[in-house]
Order: structure tokens, then sequence, then C-alpha cells
């Protein structure tokens, strides 16, 4: 299990106070854009003079979104630079005078500035909280935070959005007061929150070939984050105008677009949970799946309760998506590099929010709104399972993934394989749900991690060991690849505590006979990189392994 990356001995537990203040910025995130959505159609009456105020008036939603998908990238690289609590401070005061701002509007083109400006502080709240969770946190504890961040998030949105709606019943500038709120989180923030070390910067000569293999990867989960959002955006930007055909009041309107965001917080709590017994892109696809199905069913509602009805299952979807999508970005980041890797995210999320007014308009246009949802509802719903399936077709590295070569591979492959072996046993009373854990890590490994051609764990027979696995892998490049990949040192953390005996070891083909070699300084060099590893290795019962370390070497 074990490998090599930035020891993380010096981490300290964050308080209580920093946590939930941490917690209560990530409510003012997912929907700020969406608070005044309950006033849209009483704003665009105001400014119904000014030419294209009708779609002019959906920006004054959107354009905050865009504003935070162009500055997001920046803002990874001052969380990267500078650290994620000054980042955060600073975005929390600007999402106070900025959104506030809006209530003092009188022309329409200020008013879309205001809230440009709003969307940079979003941007900077958003990549500072999630670079502060994940360098908090590893292992099932970052999963489990990053479910809370999507559920504070999606609460926000349960809270804020029926608030806005009752305030939009007053007039549509009075939902703009919601973001002083801003104001007393930046106070906590100031006192609660300290800056961590950052990362050391730099790293070895096989880590481009890691990032080259791990950009693909990246650049997909930007790309399903951009699509679930410019269909999940059609509920604040467009839904506020199918209510009102069943004559729905404003109240009315905030309190079902809040029932998206309430499933989505359960969602999002029920995701720790399921990401340990499923795979990340089978989480992935049954979450857009939850989307489409929602959204379908909006589209095809009579009633309002219908509709709501739409919104519950939507919302849980995208409730288990988010969380799930920055997770594996985590994953994939090294840390010195994971505020710009978790800002694209903010990017693909909000440039999606931009768009979605830009791509569904034409389409309602045409079928009109209803029709609209129906249409992107079933086409996310059948996509979701056309990926999944052709992803369990293609893939072959599954938990069941073949260990050994088809005959036809191995005779017409030109380069000889690696197959890196664990065998262990765990240390008596461990708890079910920490050996399904370690275990579900363990998998992880194989999903994740490119240079890894297919793998398997599961239970060990014939032998003093209770389970083991083997990763087939191409090269040494590979397997330092293997070695370095952070899913690899998650399960070093999640699983070496638990383990009395644990032997490691490797089958190749290689005839060259300094491979043998070569691999065992590939495991001195992780050893000496990383006490913290080398402390967890030394304190095991029993170890067997290239390069062992400790007392397990003498």
């Amino acid at each position: 299990m074990a490998t090599t990356t930035t020891p993380h001995a010096a981490r300290q537990e964050p308080s209580r106070l920093a946590r939930a203040t941490v917690l209560a910025a990530a409510t003012l995130t997912l929907m700020a854009a969406a608070i005044i959505a309950p006033g849209l159609p009483a704003m665009e009456r105001e400014f119904a003079g000014a030419p294209g105020a009708d779609l002019l008036v959906r920006f004054v939603l959107t354009v905050t979104s865009l504003a935070i998908a162009l500055t997001a990238p920046a803002a990874g690289l001052l969380a990267d630079r500078l650290g994620p609590r000054a980042l955060l401070v600073s975005s929390l005061v600007l999402y106070a005078l900025s959104g506030t701002a809006g209530a003092f509007a009188t022309d329409l083109y200020l008013l879309l500035a205001t809230r440009a400006l709003l969307g940079v502080a979003v941007g900077g709240i958003m990549t500072a909280v999630a670079a502060t969770l994940t360098g908090w946190f590893d292992g099932q504890r970052r999963a489990s935070f990053l479910g809370l961040q999507q559920a504070c998030a999606s609460l926000g949105g349960a809270v804020f959005l029926p608030l806005g709606g009752l305030l939009a019943t007053i007039g549509w500038r009075a939902p703009f007061w919601l973001y002083t709120v801003s104001a007393a989180v930046a106070v906590l923030a100031l006192l609660a929150l300290r800056e961590e070390p950052r990362p050391r910067l730099g790293g070895t000569a096989a880590e481009p070939h890691r990032g080259a293999r791990n950009g693909g990867r990246i650049l997909g989960v930007y790309a399903v984050a951009l699509l679930a959002t410019v269909v999940f955006y059609m509920a604040p930007t467009q839904l506020p105008f199918v209510l009102g055909e069943f004559g729905s009041s404003t109240t009315v309107v905030g309190a079902v677009i809040a029932g998206s965001t309430l499933s989505g917080t359960v969602g999002a709590l029920a995701f720790p949970a399921l990401r340990r017994r499923s795979a990340a892109t089978t989480l992935t696809a049954s979450a857009l799946a939850l989307l489409g199905a929602g959204w379908l069913l909006v589209g095809t509602a009579g009633t309002t309760v219908q509709v709501l009805t739409g919104m519950l299952v939507g919302g849980a979807g995208v409730g288990l998506v988010v969380p799930n999508l920055n997770l594996r970005l985590s994953e994939l980041a090294r840390p010195e590099r994971r505020g710009r890797v978790l800002g694209g995210l903010v990017t693909a999320v909000f440039l999606g929010q931009f768009l979605s007014p830009l791509l569904v308009q034409p389409l309602a246009g045409t079928t009109g709104l209803a029709d609209a949802f129906a249409w992107a509802g079933g086409a996310t719903a059948v996509g979701a399972v056309v990926a999944g399936l052709v992803r369990l077709a293609t893939v072959p590295r599954s938990r069941h993934a073949p260990v050994t070569p088809e005959p036809s591979e191995h005779t017409e492959r030109k380069h000889p394989m690696i197959h890196h072996c664990v065998r262990f046993t765990f240390k008596p009373g461990t708890a079910p749900e920490q050996l399904e854990e370690a275990l579900a890590s363990l998998r992880n490994q194989g999903e994740v991690i490119p240079s890894v051609r297919s793998f398997l764990v599961g239970r060990d027979h014939g032998g003093t060991y209770e389970w083991g696995a083997t990763f087939r892998i191409e090269d040494l490049d590979g397997y330092w690849e293997y070695l370095m990949h952070p899913a690899h040192r998650r399960t070093d953390e999640i699983g070496l505590p638990l383990v009395d005996k644990f032997v490691s070891f490797d089958l190749t083909d290689d005839p060259d006979p300094e491979t043998g070699e070569r691999i065992a300084a590939l495991h001195q060099r992780r050893y000496d990189g990383d006490p913290a590893l080398t402390r967890l290795v030394s304190d095991l019962g029993e170890y067997e392994g290239s390069a062992a370390p400790g007392p397990h070497g003498a």
C-alpha cells in the first residue's frame, strides 16, 4: 500500500470553530447568484425599457457565473501561493460589499457590474473552502467533509432561496440584503483560521509523465461538471417562468427551487457512505441519471407539486455528483497544485451556469419551457446510462478485471509487464466498516491511477494471509507513478494502521536481471523522502518487501 508524498506529520487537527467557519462559508456559494431569482419577473418589468431587457435580466444571474468562471483559476493560483485563509477572508468581504450593492443600482448595466464582482468573490470562496478541506483531511475524512461542504452549500440554498422569495414580495431589491451574512463569516474566518504550511514545491523526473496522464482525466471531470451544471441551472433561470404559468407566487417559486437544494443536502450527506461502496465512475453516472430523471419529471408535470417532485429527484443527483468530482480531483492533483486544479472545477461549474440560458433559450423558444426541461432531462439520463454501460464494457480496470493478460495481448505487446502484488492480514478487532473502507480505497487505486492496466483485490486463499491485491503496470515509469499517486497515499493512511502482517513483491517477464534492483531503488527512494510513511511501515507487526525500512530491514 505504501507510497511517497509530502509528509503529513506536521498537519494539525483544525478546531471545531475553524471547521464550522469553513462550512458556513460553503453555505454562501453554490446558489449565491440565484438568491435574487424569485424577483426576476419584477426586475424585468422595471427595466422593460432597456434594449434586450428580457435577456439581460437573466444575465443578472449568469454574469456572476461568468465572472466566477473567468477568475477561479487565478483564485486557485492564489490559494497555492499565499494559502487559502487570506483568499477566503478577502473574498468574504468582497461578497458582502458587491452583493448588497445591487440593492442600490438604478441602471441595469451597473447592476450587472456589481454581479460580476460578486462572481469574483464567490470563485475565491469556493476555491478557498475546497483547498482548505482537502488540505486538512485525507482518506474517508476528506470524503466526509467534501460531502458536508456540498451539503452546506445545498442547505444554504434551501435557507436563502425561500428567504429571497419572501423578501421579493416586498420588492425585487430586498433579497440583496441577504449577502450581508458573509461579513459575519469573514470575522469568524479571521479569528478562527490559521494559515497552514504550504506543500513543498518540486517533484521528480517521473512526475511530468504522471501529470500528462492525469491531465486527460482532470479535463474529463471538468467536462462532466460543465454539462451537469448547464442542465441543473435551468432551475433558477427558467423555472420561475414555468411556475408563473401555474400562477405561483414568488414565495412558492423560491420554495420549489429550494426543494432541489434541500434534496441536494440529503444526497451530499449520503455521499461518503455511497463512495465507500461504489466506484467513482458508477456514482457519477448514477447521480447524472437522477438529475436527468428529475428534469424529465419537471418537463412533464401538470401541477406545482409534480414540479417539486422532479426538483427533489434532480437535486439529489447534484448533491451526489459535486463532492464526488471534488474528491476525484483531490486524488488526481499533486498537493502543491491542488488549489489550481480545484479552481478549474469551479470554473467548469460556473461556466456551465453562464452558458445555461444561452443554450437553453433557443431550445425553449422552439419547444416551450416545459418541453425544454423534458428534452434536457431525457438527454442527460440517457447519456448517463449509456456512458456508464460503455465504461463497464470498455474499461478493464475494475475489481473483477483480469490480472493476467489475454494470450493475444501477451504475444502481441512489445514491452514486458510488472505485476505488483501485496498480501496482508488485518489486526484482530478491526471494525468491519474500517476493513471495507481500506479495501475500497485499494480498489480505487486501480480505478484512478493511469498506469495501472488492470487489477484485482480480494481474499487470499492457501496461505497465512487473509487479503491480497495485484496491479498490472507497464513499465518502471508507470510503477513510480503508481507509488506517487495521491490515491495510493490515501490507502496508506487508511489501511496501514489497521494491518498486522504485510508482504509486498513483484512479478515481471522482463529478462533484464537489474529490474529487481531498479524496483528496490524506487521503494528506497520513497522511504528516504517520506519519514511519515517509514514510521507507518515500521509499526507493522510483520513486513517483507523491497527496501524494507526500520526494524523490518534488519
